[in-house]
């Protein structure tokens, strides 16, 4: 059958009603004017809007399988489609025209839900997100995880918003910097017209009484707006969070871990410990992207734990998260234990590139941030060996100092972890700029 551009640009040309039916997706649709036949699509669970032009998400709402809906960098503004949707539950608007999320309470299943970007209205902001975040949800028994714009985010969104400037303001954490966009379709081949703002200029803007005479917020001006080659990255959330029960679902589901029932053991102990915490999973285009940034392959096995077992808490956090790890369970030479930044931590000079991963192979995944020991020790996984689940430490300058005077530097990375599992029992502490939560027991 004839499809419209963007559905036909998703799946690769026009298929048959059988063929659209069968289709398990996502849909990944970019610079659409029209949902028209997207309803043919029955066996969809996810769908992704980027930069489209759209007057109503009701066909969305007519697909029996959805799951995951995400509406970045476009105008739609009335949620009341949605309601009716009885398997939604992942939601993710980013840089809308949303106001009113009233709508959002009428869907009794939805479980995750990420609000970036948009110029909501003072209600929505003040009232129904609190009521949002304390509804517990049927048959889950708990309320759903609500993600938004901070409140100074949110205030200068609606100050933009009010102005009559057309433009979305909003921050995603682990993204690039904030970020003022004209949701829709692109100019000049630019799949979304955005441009990157810094804080100084953000502040200026909101407590200057004469900011709307800037043109900038009038129009794009002169300056061509950004372009990236994987927009998404910049205008979705690139996790999966949940709280410490939906933590153990997946550590429960993922069968990578299951071969061994002790390091299973060492995942639920952890969260077990942190039951307030957010959790979350990488989804698997930024593991893809992380790779591209630091030009390396990651082994299936950190891939794995990553995106389907456990990659960290509070995935919103603007520092990295700090953890105390009370004890290695093999102890390097130097120290048994300490204070981590744990996480893509890569190679901060060329020279670390050349010594850590072309000599060695191995990829930093830990700082260490304990007071006195700053740049004395970090911890890396081996990329070499794929099968090696080691978690090693070692100390910078003395890996350098071997591979100046021509020695081997490898011997001078110590496994300290046998297991992913192992480094994240061993957290007795997570600390958040300058909060710090103790484990539990």
């Amino acid at each position: 059958m004839k499809l419209s551009p963007a559905l036909s640009a998703a799946v690769g040309g026009d298929l048959s009603e059988a063929e659209c039916a069968a289709f398990e997706g996502p849909l990944y649709l970019q610079g659409a004017t029209s949902l028209d036949g997207i309803e043919q699509f029955s066996n969809v669970e996810r769908v992704q809007l980027l930069g489209c032009e759209v007057g109503s998400l009701q066909p969305l709402a007519s697909l029996p399988k959805l799951k995951g809906l995400q509406v970045l960098c476009t105008p739609a503004s009335d949620l009341r489609p949605l309601v009716t949707s009885k398997t939604l539950l992942d939601l993710e608007l980013n840089f809308t025209f949303v106001e009113d999320i009233a709508p959002l309470l009428e869907i009794p299943q939805l479980h995750w839900l990420k609000l970036y970007g948009n110029p909501l209205s003072d209600r929505s902001f003040h009232e129904l997100l609190p009521e949002l975040r304390r509804r517990a949800i049927p048959n889950w028994g708990k309320p759903p995880l609500v993600e938004a714009s901070t409140d100074v985010e949110w205030q200068l969104a609606r100050k933009i918003w009010d102005a009559g400037t057309g433009r979305c303001y909003g921050y995603i954490p682990r993204s690039d910097r904030p970020t003022l966009v004209r949701p829709g379709v692109g100019h000049d081949g630019f799949p979304v017209d955005f441009y990157d703002y810094e804080i100084p200029a953000m502040r200026e803007v909101f407590t200057n009484p004469d900011w709307a005479a800037y043109g900038i917020f009038k129009k794009f001006g002169t300056k061509k707006p950004g372009s990236l080659d994987f927009p998404r990255e910049r205008f979705s959330a690139s996790w999966l969070g949940g709280n410490h029960k939906d933590a153990c679902l997946w550590i429960e589901q993922d069968r990578e871990i299951a071969w061994d029932g002790v390091e299973t053991e060492h995942y639920y102990g952890f969260v077990s410990r942190f039951p307030k915490e957010t959790f979350f999973l990488d989804l698997p285009w930024y593991v893809d992207k992380m790779e591209r940034e630091h030009q390396v392959a990651f082994p299936a096995w950190f891939r794995n734990l990553r995106t389907m077992t456990l990659a960290g808490v509070r995935p919103t956090s603007i520092q990295p998260i700090e953890f105390e790890l009370e004890a290695f369970t093999q102890p390097s030479p130097m120290r048994t234990g300490g204070r981590y930044k744990v996480g893509y931590r890569g190679y901060y000079i060329d020279a670390d590139r050349d010594v850590y991963l072309r000599s060695c192979g191995m990829f930093p995944i830990g700082d260490i941030t304990t007071e006195g020991q700053l740049g004395r020790s970090m911890l890396a996984i081996n990329l070499r060996q794929p099968d090696d689940r080691r978690i090693y430490e070692f100390t910078p300058q003395a890996v350098h100092a071997a591979a100046q005077s021509g020695e081997d530097p490898l011997p001078l990375f110590c496994p300290v972890f046998s297991t992913w599992g192992q480094l994240w029992e061993s957290v007795t502490a997570i600390i958040d700029e300058g909060e710090v939560v103790k484990a539990t027991r």
